[in-house]
């Protein structure tokens, strides 16, 4: 491990050689060639729904998460049947609170940053009011 001062110095060196080289950064740990970035992450980091198909693979719908088992058999044992192959103990529902903290969070990762407007839309609040105390905290 090396100490603070030189983790960031290492982390600035990297940002300025790879866009030397042509490279772009898109998210805090994240660099792409133009039109190359990770569509799968920001899909994550924003948010987006996504559905996982095959074993053990993993989903997104509005305020659910679940995966699917890992098991081979007993994966398509469930298809067999007509039933959707959800691992029972993997499904997890959010709040909408949870989901909105979540996505600030997450979208904080994104070099674009926050949209305090996209926020307001999405989850119906005012972000400046809710979050004044934090905001004006870290101003």
């Amino acid at each position: 491990m090396v100490d603070d001062e030189t983790d960031r110095k290492m982390y600035h060196l990297l940002q300025k050689e790879l866009q030397k080289a042509g490279y772009h950064q898109y998210e805090i740990s994240s660099f792409a060639l133009p039109h190359y970035e990770g569509k799968h992450n920001k899909k994550y980091w924003t948010q987006k729904d996504y559905l996982g198909l095959g074993l053990g693979a993993s989903s997104n719908i509005g305020l659910k998460r679940f995966d699917n088992v890992d098991n081979f058999i007993a994966y398509f044992q469930a298809i067999d049947a007509g039933q959707l192959p959800i691992a029972a103990d993997s499904v997890m529902e959010l709040s909408l609170e949870e989901k909105e903290q979540e996505y600030i969070i997450l979208n904080m990762r994104l070099i674009e940053g926050l949209s305090i407007e996209e926020v307001n839309r999405k989850f119906g609040i005012d972000f400046l009011k809710k979050y004044d105390y934090a905001v004006q905290k870290h101003l």
